[in-house]
Formats: structure tokens, sequence, C-alpha cells
């Protein structure tokens, strides 16, 4: 039996060996440099003494063929000799690995707060778990010298078994803060822990048990214990973290984490939502500051972001809201926020619109999402390139899973006539996420500006194939088929516009880029989402 056993081992390490000689053309290599080996032995049979050459030049040639057969052999196995197409394509496609890679260094003083799983038997403990998690992490945030990382890339890992040190790399942080919660009737039990990336060891770890009206009690308190035991490891400047504007009602602060949740899905249908959880949550408790301000955000993105609903009818009531939250809460980062998209967008007075992104960014440094918008301010009304883009550097630092931030990059770097590395980055995109319309939609605007039409209007159907028949993606669609002077295709597009905006709203802007592509800029720039001579990023696109 143990010969038996031998034999197969033996016979089955030789069928192995074989199939990698295979695999590696080890075969193919041998037959090649025989077939050339014999062509230089006949040539240099009859060519060498015809040049007057002694007969034994004869048999260095043939010894030197001789000896190379090995090295040839070796370097095939080794380097695993391709025909050179495969080479340049094997080069191409590990650079664009290695470009492509989300692994972030950790800064020392950085810190990620993961989805608290919810331990409770009703559905609702969902949004309430996942909103304390929001909450811990908007008041680690408020430190100034603490990198933490965003919510939307924090919870890319929510209900995965992911290792603690890939998340640590994939988020370039040091440290995570993870934990559970409970929810009874009236009784609370939270668990935190913090954990160190690098060892993977815990820090601290403390069990609450209260009731449900100490919840806010208990979030600084965490908040407070992960700032204290990471100034143990890292320097830090000693401030306290700041606490989150909350209201007294309890139900009035469910709903409002409610909202929030909603809005992270970031959708047209789920900013309605969010924005009747918002209404709601006032109607409790008409003085809480962040509903007020998180009615103003969704209402703006209802109508610039997402276009469900018309600016004439959401953006005065943003604007109403965002100053009453500013009123009751003049160190409210969010409120800030909402009042610079309120200027930006509908007041187009970009000297306060400046001013309230920059309040917001000192109130809150370690939010993506006003880093994300700072951009469109430096790109759209300063038209400075190295601004924008070191804006949007700083929102993919702190949100480094958002694919979103990475192909606004992209948009930037073109629209300011960078094209070589706008499309360089699409295509690193794609490699990445084939079925993420974005960068799709990016590479067509790039290669529209460099004049290959016909292969933007390919890959704008891609991005329309992915994203569904949206609004933005029907214009732009029939934009480019008018570039392409498929006039037929970009009428039927246009037309289809115009039937939808017959049963519910359309913005114009869309409308007006299905114009422009059909080479009628006058009535392009007649429609109200263009018109307005203050209306730079409408105009910057058309």
């Amino acid at each position: 039996m143990i010969l038996l056993s031998l034999t197969w081992r033996i016979m089955n390490a030789a069928r192995k060996f074989f199939a990698e000689l295979r695999r590696r053309k080890v075969y193919k290599v041998a037959v090649v440099y025989t077939a050339v080996a014999f062509v230089i032995w006949q040539v240099a049979d009859i060519a060498l003494p015809s040049l007057g050459l002694a007969d034994s030049a004869v048999g260095v040639v043939l010894v030197f063929t001789v000896l190379g057969f090995p090295i040839a052999l070796v370097l095939a196995w080794a380097y695993e000799v391709r025909p050179e197409e495969q080479v340049a394509a094997a080069a191409e496609t590990d650079s664009m690995q290695k470009t492509s890679s989300r692994s972030v260094a950790p800064q020392a003083n950085s810190v990620a707060v993961l989805p608290f799983e919810s331990m409770s038997p009703e559905e609702e403990g969902e949004y309430f778990a996942d909103g304390i998690t929001e909450e811990i992490t908007n008041v680690l945030a408020s430190l100034a010298d603490l990198h933490v990382a965003a919510r939307t890339s924090a919870f890319m890992f929510k209900g995965k078994q992911t290792d603690i040190r890939e998340i640590g790399r994939q988020l370039g942080v040091s440290y995570l803060v993870e934990g559970s919660v409970r929810r009874a009737g009236d009784t609370l039990r939270i668990t935190a822990q913090l954990i160190d990336t690098t060892s993977g060891y815990h820090l601290w770890s403390e069990r609450f048990d209260r009731l449900m009206g100490d919840v806010f009690e208990i979030q600084d308190q965490i908040a407070s214990a992960v700032a204290e035991r990471l100034s143990e490891q890292v320097r830090l400047s000693g401030s306290s973290p700041r606490p989150v504007v909350r209201s007294s009602e309890l139900p009035a602060y469910e709903m409002f984490l409610k909202g929030r949740q909603l809005m992270a899905v970031f959708a047209g249908e789920s900013m309605l939502d969010a924005a009747a959880c918002f209404e709601e949550s006032l109607s409790l408790d008409p003085g809480f500051a962040a509903a007020h301000a998180g009615l103003a955000e969704a209402l703006t993105l209802q109508s610039i972001g997402f276009q469900v609903k018309s600016g004439k009818e959401t953006m005065p009531r943003a604007r109403q809201q965002a100053d009453l939250a500013l009123e009751l809460a003049p160190s409210l980062p969010g409120a800030h926020h909402a009042r610079a998209l309120v200027a930006l967008f509908y007041e187009w007075d970009y000297r306060a619109d400046r001013a309230a992104f920059d309040r917001a960014a000192k109130l809150g440094p370690n939010d993506a999402s006003v880093h994300m918008w700072r951009d469109f301010y430096f790109t759209y009304v300063e038209h400075d390139y190295d601004a924008a883009i070191a804006e949007n550097k700083r929102a993919q630092e702190l949100n480094p899973m958002d694919p979103s931030l990475r192909s606004r990059e992209g948009t930037i770097r073109y629209l300011f006539g960078d094209l070589d590395k706008a499309e360089s980055l699409f295509r690193v995109l794609l490699l990445e996420m084939p079925d993420f319309p974005l960068p799709h939609l990016g590479l067509a605007d790039t290669l529209a500006r460099r004049g290959r039409i016909d292969e933007a209007v390919t890959a704008m159907e891609q991005a329309l194939e992915l994203g569904g028949p949206l609004v933005v993606m029907v214009g732009i669609m029939a934009g480019f088929y008018g570039l392409q002077h498929s006039f037929d295709k970009a009428q039927d597009l246009l037309r289809q516009l115009e039937a939808e905006s017959s049963q519910g709203y359309v913005s114009s802007f869309w409308m007006a880029v299905a114009q422009a592509g059909l080479g009628d800029l006058d009535a392009a720039f007649q429609q109200d989402g263009v018109r307005a001579g203050g209306h730079q990023i409408g105009r910057a696109h058309v």
C-alpha cells in the first residue's frame, strides 16, 4: 500500500510538473528554439567556410546554441515568456490594478465608526442603531485634529465579516469603533469598543444599560471615551468633542434619525421620504435645529440634485428652513452647509456661499459632503482648478469608498481641459466597477470634448443602459445623439422628455442639453434651468 501510494504521488507530481511546463509555454519555447538553432547551424555550415573562417567556427556556433538551450528553458519557466502583445497587455493590467487599489495608508490620528449591530427584535431597531452610529461619528468629527472616516464609507462594511486590519487599510484609519444596540421597551443596552486596526487589539470596551431617555448621554459618553483613549495613543489638541444638537423630545429625535438614514440612500424618492420624516420630527419639536437643517438639505437636493421637484417649489422653503436652523443653532455645521447650498444653487450669492461653506468646514472639518460641495464652488464660481481638486481629494480621503467622488474628480479634470488625466481616470474606474454608470457618463463627456463623438455615444449608451431612463441620462443621451448628427434619435428622446414633463416635473435644464445637442442654442438658453445669467453650473455644461 505504501509503495502504491508513493507511486501515485510520484505520477501525480509528474503530471502536475508537465502541466506546468505546458502552462508556462516551456514546450513551445523548446520547439521554437530547436527550429531556430537548426536554421542557424545550416546557415553557419554554408556561410562560414565561404567567408574564409576555419571549420572550428562552425563548432563554436554549435556549442553556443547548445549551451543556450537550457538557459532559454529556465527563462521560459521563470518569466513565462509570452508573445509581445500579451506581455504588453499584462503590464498594462498590472499597472491598472496597482493604480486602482483602494488600500490607503492609515493616518495615525484616524478613526472610523462601523455600523453598530442592531440586536433588537423590532424592525425599527435597524435605523435606530444606524442613527446612533451616525451620531457618534458626528460627535467625533467635531475634533479638528482627528481624521474621521465618512459614514458612507464606514457603512460599506455593514453586515460583512471583514477582517479588522483589512477595514483599516481600505478606510485608511488606525482605529475602529464598533458595537451593538439592543432596545427593549424603555430599556437600552449599548456596547462599544475601540480597536487598533494594526494589531487587532481592543483598547477599550464598555457596556451601557440605561433607559431610552439616556440615549443622548450614552452617545456623548462613548464619543468622549473614544477621544480620551485615542489621546493616549496619538497627539490630539486636548479639546473635548462638541455635543451634537439634538431634540429633547425622543420621538422627534427618532424621526430625525429615520430621515437621516433616508438621506444616506441618496436617491430622488428617498429625498422625498426624508423630507417627510423631518417634517414629522419638527411637528413634534419645532425648535429642533438639526431637523430644520436636514429638511433644507433634502428640499435642495430634491430639485438641484435629483430634480424630482421644481426649484420654484422647494428652494424658497429650503432657504427658510436653513435660516431657521442658523437662528436656533449658530454653531451647527449642518445649518451652515444647508445655507451654503441655497446660496450656491438658488440665490447665486457667491460671497455668502463662500462664507457659509468656510464656516461649515471649520465647524465640521470631517464632513466629506462639505468638501464635495466646496469643490463645486471652486469649479463653477472661482474656476480654480487646484482648489477644486484639493477639495475633491480631501473628500476622497474622508470617504474613500464612495466611487462617485472619484468619478467627480474626472469631471473636474475634463471641465478644466485636462482631458488625458480625465480619460485615464475614467478608464481605471471602468476596470474596477464596469456596472457603475457615472464613469461611463464621464468618459462619454471626455471623449466628446476630444472630438471622438462615435466613441462618446457608445459610452453614453452604456451609461443609459446601466443608469436606467432617468431624466438626466435621457437628456444627455439626446445631446450626444445630436452631436453625432443622429437627429432622429435625439428628437425621439427630446419628445420623451416633453411627454414626461406633461405627466410630472422634468427639469428644463435637461431639455436644454438635448436642444443644445440638436444645435438649437437659442431654445436651450431660453430654458428656465439655464436662462439666468448667474447659473454658472448650467451654462458650463450646456
